[in-house]
């Protein structure tokens, strides 16, 4: 059984798919929420090979905007 999001991530969710931007799906916020924690695990201080955002969203084809909200 998948482990289950924490609240904090849950509330994030609800808020970024409420204030999107016209034209933006919900099937859009989704795909870019489910790749903000591989960006911000490869851009944190401690990683083995910090890799920066601008970097890992261009790679994987994100915007860097809904990474900042």
């Amino acid at each position: 059984m998948p482990k289950p999001c924490p609240q904090e991530f849950r509330e994030n969710i609800v808020r970024v798919a409420r204030n999107r931007e016209p034209g933006v799906t919900l099937e859009q916020v989704a795909a870019d929420e489910m790749m903000h924690p591989l960006v911000r695990e490869l851009a944190a201080a401690d990683a083995p090979a910090r890799v920066p955002v601008a970097v890992t969203c261009r790679v994987l084809g994100l915007a860097r905007r809904p990474y900042y909200r």
